[in-house]
């Protein structure tokens, strides 16, 4: 949106902040600060507005224009909002958001590359908020997200990671938030970061260890001009890994299909079993099954066999066994393999009248036969 104007006297705040502005009425319907550019004798500059309705005017801090422009006709493109108007107590805060809607202006024209360290023993809500956090340090952020290595994440933690770095990796690659995901380096953290390039590096609200309590200076002796930023915390209480990964744990039972695959959960009590899902079998299938692993607070998967009455294998055998392989490396808990001989016939018989089973009440049947066995 482009609105052109006369630049007129205001009250000289930003003046006296540090952040003279050029201020022009102000006829849309438009509120908040905004990223944009402001055409003043004959250039163009990047600016900082703020559009404020009440008063109808349209501020600009003009980075890098220092000279009055006081009747002068000047044109503002308004390109990118970045935060809704807000009221401060005193100059000094106000002051304060003023600086950072400038750096986020100058994120904005100038990408910034954001880097986050992690385990991501599976992806939960608690992560997704520490990933949009991180992007709004930016105005135009480049998420990139480490991944600890198994060998430094059982170094440091003192314990092993429930799911491997490969399937780690592959889940946090799925997330939207995420552009670029990588493996996280085997020794030390120096060389990775001058790697990925990173302008900012965002830590968690508790993040501590040998890879964080001496960052600041280690950045400093290797001359990194990195930023460093303290995360809040996101209900903690609900959404630490430690938390939810020491959960009662449930069994999970897999239906396995050319096209297809079901699945099915047990009560905590491991006693009853209960369609869950059901996934396409395609290249992301594997690390689905990993994610609700984790997510569920999975203990045992059971996995039908895919063989007849008699013990023959039937079509689907020879893929199966692929899946199986490629889902016993990926899990972090035992697979269990159970005769799954009629379990779509009997899951038919609950399907709607004229309509197929849903491939997760075969998963179900499965996990139940399952559950029986050991009682």
């Amino acid at each position: 949106m482009k609105i052109t104007g006369i630049v007129q006297e205001g009250g000289k705040t930003g003046r006296t902040l540090g952040f003279p502005t050029l201020n022009i009425p102000l006829a849309q319907n438009l509120s908040g600060i905004y990223a944009g550019t402001v055409l003043v004798k004959g250039t163009e500059y990047h600016a900082a507005l703020f559009a404020d309705p009440a008063r109808k005017i349209l501020e600009a801090h003009a980075i890098g224009f220092k000279d009055e422009a006081y009747g002068e006709n000047v044109t503002m493109t308004v390109l990118q909002k970045l935060r809704d108007v807000k009221t401060y107590p005193n100059n000094e805060e106000l002051k304060t958001a003023i600086a950072n809607d400038v750096r986020m202006v100058e994120n904005y024209f100038h990408p910034a590359r954001i880097m986050v360290f992690g385990t991501f023993d599976g992806v939960h809500e608690g992560h997704r908020n520490f990933f949009a956090q991180a992007r709004s340090l930016s105005g135009n952020p480049t998420l990139i997200v480490s991944v600890g290595r198994d060998r430094v994440v059982e170094r440091v933690k003192k314990a092993a990671p429930r799911l491997s770095e490969d399937t780690r990796l592959a889940l946090v690659r799925h997330e939207p938030l995420v552009d670029v995901a990588v493996l996280g380096d085997s020794e030390g953290y120096l060389a990775h970061i001058q790697a990925n390039k990173p302008d900012i590096l965002a830590l968690g609200y508790d993040q501590a260890g040998e890879f964080v309590d001496a960052l600041e200076a280690d950045l400093r002796d290797a001359r990194l001009k990195v930023r460093v930023v303290r995360l809040e915390a996101h209900k903690p209480e609900m959404y630490k890994s430690s938390k939810l990964n020491a959960k009662k744990t449930v069994s999970l039972g897999v239906d396995f299909g050319a096209k297809r695959i079901g699945l099915a959960l047990s009560n905590r009590d491991g006693t009853l079993a209960f369609p869950y899902e059901t996934l396409p079998y395609d290249a992301h299938t594997i690390s689905r099954i990993a994610e609700i692993v984790v997510k569920e607070g999975v203990g045992v998967v059971a996995v039908g066999d895919g063989r007849t009455i008699s013990g023959g294998e039937n079509t689907v055998v020879p893929t199966l066994e692929r899946f199986f392989t490629a889902l016993k490396e990926a899990l972090p808990v035992p697979l269990e393999r159970v005769r799954e001989a009629f379990s779509s016939i009997e899951a038919s018989r609950f399907a709607p009248e004229g309509k197929m089973h849903d491939d997760s009440a075969a998963a179900a049947i499965i996990l139940q036969r399952y559950l029986d066995m050991r009682k």
